[in-house]
């Protein structure tokens, strides 16, 4: 069974723990903890992806813990500005991707959590009702992205800042797709979607698969000095019955808070929610694909022409998901011939 998916919070470190632990940006030791709601996750495997390099980091011990020296790693300096993926994945656990620059990465532990396959919290009667609004109907292979508002602190949070986060995310997902698959891109749109428990992954899978959601974007923002804040993403794919898995996938990334309402908090997250968005489509046309025949054929055939296009955009410094690309394309390759 392919698996697509990534990353949680780890709540039992606090935001002044994180600042005090001691590293600097010009170090390449990364280290942090893995949990599961049920205790540290041992034995995780931990990959890490650097301008289109990856290695192997290991695994967790017994409390959670790992560490990767990246120096050593890739057998040579590595830069604070780069871009840097790590994946950890565990038997029974939704795989959790992570991305960061190199010198966030190593100024603080990474506290991840992992969500339990096979998890998903049922919804109320009442949960339903809230969420009638919301439902969307299926429209091909395009869809709607459904943003709740991010959690900021309270003198920055405003229904306008939402609804700004909300055209800007718009605007660079839907571009990007656009740029990136050309006459076959689908129709996208993003809604907003007031939810509370916003940051309970599990739940928000669930609330994803009710409303038809292709993916729901989130976050939360946290002042860690004069006029700067943590920002941290999440681009939750929800489960869809069929042989492939969602994702969530997390970028985290620090900026000055006058530049909240404006572009500038999108552009790095751009590339990354467009392919994530891509990746989104796939999955679910490859869930709904029909059992056998012709028309599955078809719309194998369909799904690999923009896998195919997305694939060719990447290359050094522009190689998120690439493995997960290649993993996909290779699952229609077993059954349709180029």
């Amino acid at each position: 069974m392919l698996t697509l998916e990534p990353r949680l919070r780890f709540p039992a470190l606090t935001l002044a723990a994180l600042l005090a632990w001691p590293g600097g940006a010009g170090a390449q030791v990364v280290k942090g903890a893995v949990q599961a709601l049920s205790g540290p996750v041992a034995g995780a495997s931990l990959s890490t992806e650097l301008n289109g390099e990856r290695r192997a980091g290991g695994s967790t011990d017994g409390a959670g813990a790992f560490g990767v020296d990246l120096a050593t790693l890739y057998s040579r300096s590595v830069p604070g500005s780069a871009d840097l993926l790590l994946q950890f994945s565990a038997p029974g656990f939704v795989t959790t991707v992570r991305s960061m620059r190199v010198s966030q990465a190593a100024a603080a532990p990474l506290a991840v959590t992992m969500v339990p396959e096979g998890g998903g919290s049922a919804l109320s009667a009442a949960d339903q009702q809230k969420l009638a609004a919301f439902v969307n109907p299926a429209v091909g292979s395009g869809g709607a992205l459904m943003l709740v508002p991010y959690d900021l602190p309270q003198e920055l949070a405003s229904p306008r800042l939402s609804e700004r986060l909300r055209f800007n995310i718009e605007r660079f997902v839907v571009t990007y797709v656009q740029t990136a698959l050309g006459s076959e891109a689908p129709s996208l749109a993003v809604r907003l979607m007031p939810l509370d428990g916003a940051h309970d992954q599990d739940r928000l899978r669930a609330v994803g698969r009710h409303v038809n959601a292709l993916a729901i974007v989130s976050g939360n923002g946290d002042r860690v000095g004069a006029g700067e804040l943590a920002m941290s993403s999440s681009f939750v794919i929800p489960p869809q019955a069929g042989p492939v898995k969602p994702m969530v996938a997390f970028v985290d990334d620090r900026i000055d808070a006058a530049q909240l309402s404006s572009p500038e908090l999108h552009r790095r997250l751009n590339r990354l929610w467009g392919r994530a968005t891509i990746l989104a489509m796939a999955a679910r046309d490859l869930n709904a694909a029909p059992a056998s025949g012709p028309t599955r054929v078809e719309a194998l055939k369909r799904v690999r022409s923009y896998l195919v296009a997305e694939r060719a955009t990447t290359g050094p410094r522009n190689s998120e998901f690439v493995p997960e690309i290649d993993a996909l394309l290779a699952t229609i390759a077993r059954e349709v011939k180029p």
